[in-house]
């Protein structure tokens, strides 16, 4: 059997057969449910096995028990929103995806009320305002102009971005 405890509560979260997991451990929208289920969208879901990260890749081949830690985002000062927003609008990839996998907030916002996903948009950064939007980045966001990404990427004919966007409302993100 498959045991999943919270970490904190240590209360039994799930459990299944090994075979269960196997079948469809890795089934999308089983993975969907369960971040319903238990929270662990934007990359703060964190299984651990006897005390130690699991990685995604392990393959569970008998009975283990393990723990669930839903990390928290982590606070954001004006210093890092501009440090994430750059990484964004120049188009760093992997130093977007490395602080989103450390809990970085995809919604905080700059003083002109700017998220990563607008430096996205206006950078026209397709690949990070995907990235963004698995993150679940709030897509009715506006800056401090009223402006959400959706008005970005129509008002300079993004038409890549805009499909981006018609997806993700359609996929639930």
């Amino acid at each position: 059997m498959l045991r999943v405890f919270g970490a904190a509560s240590g209360e039994e979260l799930a459990a299944m057969s090994v075979e269960e997991a196997s079948a469809g451990g890795g089934d999308q929208r089983e993975g969907e449910e369960w971040r319903e289920k238990w929270g662990g969208e934007d990359g703060r879901q964190r299984f651990l096995l006897e005390g130690s990260p699991l990685d995604e890749t392990a393959a569970l081949e008998s009975a283990v028990d393990l723990q669930l830690v839903l990390l928290p985002l982590c606070s954001t000062s004006p210093l890092r929103v501009s440090s994430f927003n750059a990484s964004v609008r120049i188009g760093k990839l992997p130093e977007v995806e490395t602080m989103l996998a450390k809990a970085q907030d995809p919604n905080c916002a700059s003083r002109d009320g700017a998220t990563a996903l607008h430096e996205a948009f206006w950078a026209g950064q397709v690949r990070i305002a995907h990235l963004l939007l698995e993150a679940r980045s709030d897509t009715g966001l506006a800056d401090n102009g009223g402006r959400t990404a959706l008005h970005l990427a129509t008002q300079d004919s993004l038409l890549e971005l805009v499909r981006l966007l018609l997806d993700a409302a359609a996929d639930g993100w």
